[in-house]
């Protein structure tokens, strides 16, 4: 694959708990590249009711974030979209424009509290869906419902749900129980893409090359390519 698109990170500085200058948000750029990542989907955690306020504090910073990359040269390009914070408040948020999609389109990234039920969830994708939208759910390997009830994911397949898990989730680094669970999702193609979640250069940073690599070694590399980017860019050049 010419070059990976990470569809999840947090490197716009000051606007959430990732990057907390330029700097550091530039030094996650350059991790990203020496990665091999060519392109990536900043995704700052939004919530609708914080306003439009964040929105524009938001663009303004991801219009200095590509001008600093521009002038430096050789960095992945970069989309804008969020993470939001799901609610059944959610579809009125995007259609008042108060959050980010998947650059423009109508897939929007979410994630939910790790206990939330089931229930919950599948009610806040129905009223998605009815308005027009589709949910690509965060981190799937962090939800308890799921990861105790496998017959839950099947029926979020069926109402159109996208799932991305973590780089790390793959290679076993969020525990044993997480690691069975999206190997299996893998083994049955389930999981649609892949992103690194990454909030910094150290503890979190935007590492996806060993993922991929073994991702191509166990599933294949037309499958490989598919999750760490054919997905995502799929969307985002479509939309």
């Amino acid at each position: 694959m010419k070059g990976l698109c990470d569809c999840h990170c947090h490197i716009l500085p000051g606007v959430d708990d990732g990057a907390q200058s330029m700097e550091e948000a530039l030094a996650m750029l350059r991790v990203a590249r020496d990665e091999g990542i060519g392109a990536m989907v900043l995704t700052p955690h939004m919530h609708g009711k914080e306003g439009v306020m964040k929105k524009d504090v938001i663009r303004t910073c991801y219009q200095k974030l590509c001008g600093r990359a521009a002038s430096e040269g050789g960095l992945p390009k970069l989309y804008l979209a969020s993470e939001v914070y799901a609610s059944l408040d959610m579809a009125d948020w995007l259609k008042a424009g108060a959050v980010f999609t998947l650059e423009g389109s109508r897939y929007v990234l979410a994630e939910f509290h790790p206990g939330s039920y089931f229930h919950e969830m599948g009610n806040i994708v129905k009223n998605l869906r009815a308005s027009g939208y589709y949910l690509v759910l965060a981190h799937i390997e962090r939800y308890q419902c799921l990861l105790e009830n496998p017959r839950y994911v099947n029926e979020l397949l069926e109402l159109g749900v996208l799932f991305q898990c973590n780089a790390a989730a793959v290679l076993g680094k969020e525990g044993m129980q997480k690691k069975r669970f999206i190997r299996k999702l893998l083994q049955e193609q389930k999981i649609a893409m892949i992103g690194t979640d990454a909030h910094n250069t150290e503890k979190r940073p935007p590492h996806m090359k060993a993922c991929y690599l073994y991702l191509c070694k166990k599933y294949g590399q037309e499958y490989a390519d598919w999750l760490c980017g054919g997905s995502i860019e799929q969307i985002l050049h479509r939309k």
